[in-house]
């Protein structure tokens, strides 16, 4: 089974509502943290530095789970999204009972009993990446290709 590689910006044809399981090809970027002196807003500076970036193939996700501001408006006067909503809406509800749908790729992972998700979105210069306020807004995962997660077939005999 051959594997077909595709450019982020050609991304599923999704219905909206639904959420597909996908191969990402990913650039992990590893990070130290330096701390020094005084910044101008009085608290410790902190720099961070690139050790090292990792190739890899993970299990990523597709979503097409927004919720349009009707659907939205109709959510926090009822508690509940319209019955004309798709299903996977009520799915995308974080603690709060806010929703928090995604329309792109994502990598979902599990901690302290709960499901959590790092979100792929578009620097101004197209690329698709992942970051947080302890990188300094520096990419943690890049993402440079996608490709359908195919079940594989049944075996005709099984290893020895």
């Amino acid at each position: 089974m051959e594997v077909i590689w595709k450019k982020p910006s050609d991304a599923p044809a999704l219905e909206r509502g639904k959420d597909l399981k996908v191969w990402g090809l990913v650039d992990f970027h590893k990070y130290s943290c330096k701390w020094g002196g005084l910044g101008e807003d009085g608290k410790a500076t902190r720099t961070v530095i690139l050790e090292g970036v990792t190739r890899r193939v993970v299990e990523l996700r597709y979503s097409n789970t927004l919720a349009t501001q009707d659907e939205l408006t109709y959510f926090e006067e009822h508690s509940e999204f319209p019955s004309s909503a798709p299903g996977w809406l009520d799915d995308w509800l974080n603690e709060d009972g806010d929703h928090c749908g995604v329309h792109g790729f994502y990598q979902q992972y599990y901690e302290e009993g709960g499901m959590y998700h790092y979100e792929f979105n578009p620097t101004e210069s197209g690329v698709l990446q992942t970051s947080n306020n302890w990188t300094g807004g520096e990419p943690e995962m890049i993402l440079l290709a996608w490709a359908e997660f195919e079940k594989p077939q049944v075996p005709d005999c099984l290893p020895e």
